[in-house]
C-alpha cells in the first residue's frame, strides 16, 4: 500500500511540474521597453528584455524571435531553442547570426538624433568632403562605424571618385580613414585626424579609449571589412555609371555594355541569358549586387550582365527570371535588341 501510494505521488508530481513547464512557456513574460539598435552591417534591430532577464523578443527584418538567455563567457547571449538565432551583446556593441550566417555586426544602442544612413552617405559623397580631380567624375562611398555618443559618430569612411573613359569604369582619388561624424542644428559636419606623426595622438585625444586600439589598427585587423567598404563603394558606382535598363542599346564592335534588372537572390530567382546570334554579340560577365543603402537581408538587388560586340549587326537577348531547379514557366522574361556598328576610328 506504502509502495503504491509512493508511485502515485511520484506520478502526481511529474505531471505537477510537466504542467508548471507548459504554463511558462505559454506565459508571456513582462517585457521592458524595446532598445534599438543600428548596425554598421545589415539592417537595424530591436530587443525587448524581460523583467528578470532570462527571455528577449527580438525585431529583425520584419521578423518576430522568441529568444532565452544562453550561457555565455562574457556579455548577454541569447538564443532560440536550437541555436539557430544568436544574438550577442558584449560592451555595448551587439551583433546576430542566423543559420549560421552573420547578419548583423557593429549594432550599437541607437541615439535620438542618429542620421539616417541614407543622409550620412549623401554627405559623405558631397564634394566638400572629397574634392574630386574629374569634372565628370561622381563620389561612392560607404562607412563603419565604430559606436556613438551624444552628437558624435565614429566612423571609419572610405570614399573614391569614378568616372566613364571610353565605356569603362575609373577611378580617381581615393580616401580612406578614421573620421567623427557630428550631428548638428545645421546638418552634419566632420572631423578628421591629423597626419604623419600626430595621427595616433589625435585620434588618441578625438576617439574614445574603447575605440582607440581598433582606430589605429584597422587596416591590418580589419583587412575584410575595408575590402568590403572599397568593393561595395565600386559596386555603387558601377550601378548608377554604367548599367542601363534599356531594351534597345546600341554599341560598336569592341565596345560594351552593362545591363542591369532587378533580381533577389535570396528568394533563388536568378536570371539567365540566351543569345539569338552568338556571332555578333557575347556575354563578358554576369554579377549580382546587393543595394548598399538599405542593407537589408533579402531585399533586392540588381544582376548585371556585361556584354561585349563582335561583328556589326542586330541580334536580340531574351532573359528570363525562374528558380534553376523548377521546371515551370519563368516568373517574368525580358527582350534587348542590341545593335553592334562598326568601330569609329
Amino acid at each position: 500500500m506504502k509502495k503504491f501510494n509512493i508511485i502515485t505521488l511520484v506520478l502526481l508530481l511529474i505531471v505537477i511540474l510537466t504542467a508548471l513547464v507548459l504554463f511558462w512557456d505559454k506565459t508571456e513574460p513582462e517585457m521592458v521597453d524595446y532598445f534599438n539598435f543600428t548596425c554598421s552591417t545589415g539592417p537595424d534591430l530591436k530587443i525587448a528584455y524581460s523583467v528578470e532577464g532570462d527571455r528577449a523578443i527580438l525585431l529583425f527584418d520584419e521578423e518576430e524571435y522568441q529568444l532565452q538567455r544562453a550561457v555565455s563567457g562574457s556579455g548577454a547571449r541569447y538564443t532560440n531553442s536550437d541555436e539557430s538565432i544568436i544574438f550577442w551583446e558584449h560592451q555595448g556593441e551587439a551583433t546576430l547570426e542566423i543559420d549560421g550566417s552573420l547578419v548583423a555586426e557593429g549594432c550599437y544602442l541607437s541615439q535620438p538624433n542618429q542620421p539616417e544612413r541614407s543622409d550620412i552617405l549623401e554627405y559623405l559623397e558631397s564634394p566638400y568632403f572629397l574634392n574630386p580631380n574629374n569634372s565628370q567624375s561622381d563620389i561612392f562611398a560607404d562607412y563603419y562605424q565604430f559606436g556613438q555618443e551624444g552628437e558624435d559618430l565614429f566612423l571609419w569612411v572610405y570614399a573614391a571618385e569614378y568616372y566613364v573613359e571610353n565605356g569603362q569604369l575609373q577611378m580617381g582619388a581615393a580616401s580612406s580613414g578614421p573620421i567623427v561624424l557630428s550631428v548638428t542644428g545645421d546638418g552634419l559636419s566632420h572631423w578628421e585626424p591629423s597626419s604623419g606623426s600626430d595621427y595616433a595622438s589625435s585620434i588618441e585625444n578625438r576617439f574614445p579609449v574603447e575605440y582607440q586600439s581598433t582606430v589605429l589598427n584597422f587596416e591590418t585587423n580589419e583587412s575584410e571589412t575595408l575590402e568590403g567598404l572599397m568593393k561595395a563603394v565600386e559596386n555603387q558606382a558601377k550601378i548608377e555609371m554604367l548599367i542601363t535598363t534599356e531594351n534597345d542599346i546600341s554599341i560598336p564592335v569592341g565596345g560594351r555594355a552593362y545591363l542591369g534588372l532587378d533580381s533577389n537572390a535570396s528568394t533563388g530567382y536568378t536570371w539567365t541569358a540566351t543569345i539569338e546570334d552568338e556571332d555578333l554579340v557575347e556575354i563578358v560577365s554576369e554579377d549580382y549586387l546587393e543595394d548598399r543603402v538599405t542593407g537589408l537581408v533579402g531585399a533586392a538587388g540588381i544582376q548585371i550582365y556585361e556584354v561585349r560586340g563582335l561583328n556589326p549587326g542586330t541580334t536580340t537577348i531574351r532573359f528570363e527570371y525562374r528558380r534553376l531547379w523548377e521546371s515551370q514557366q519563368p516568373e517574368e522574361t525580358k527582350e534587348v535588341i542590341i545593335r553592334v556598328t562598326e568601330a569609329a576610328f
